[in-house]
């Protein structure tokens, strides 16, 4: 489990990095838009390059989900295929263990004989 949370660690660090270079760039376009003297040709530019780099976040943010899901996947499939192992260890061991015969009931034809 180690693996996952170093994993699951170094992801989190590259996502965050990934957001604070786009919040970063948001920020000086933000300043720029404080300008007084721009002009409503350069404020809409500036506030089309601030929806791209919104638009830039949001899809950083559904890569990151599409890898954790990956992962998460990848992780469900590791516990199924050792406790198939495990449960196919049980069942060969239970039927070497036993011989391979399986115990039998006895039968009472006495039981039935006093019945009728």
């Amino acid at each position: 489990m180690q693996m996952c949370d170093n994993i699951l660690e170094k992801n989190r660090e590259s996502q965050a990095a990934v957001i604070q270079g786009y919040q970063t760039i948001l920020n000086a376009l933000a300043k720029r838009m404080e300008v007084e003297n721009i002009t409503e040709e350069e404020r809409k530019s500036i506030t089309e390059d601030m929806i791209l780099v919104a638009d830039k976040i949001a899809q950083a943010d559904l890569q990151n989900k599409k890898f954790l899901e990956r992962q998460g996947t990848k992780i469900l499939w590791g516990i199924l295929g050792v406790a198939a192992l495990i449960g196919t260890g049980i069942g060969i061991n239970s039927a070497i263990g036993g011989g391979g015969e399986l115990p039998q009931i006895a039968d009472n034809d006495d039981d039935n004989e006093t019945m009728a």
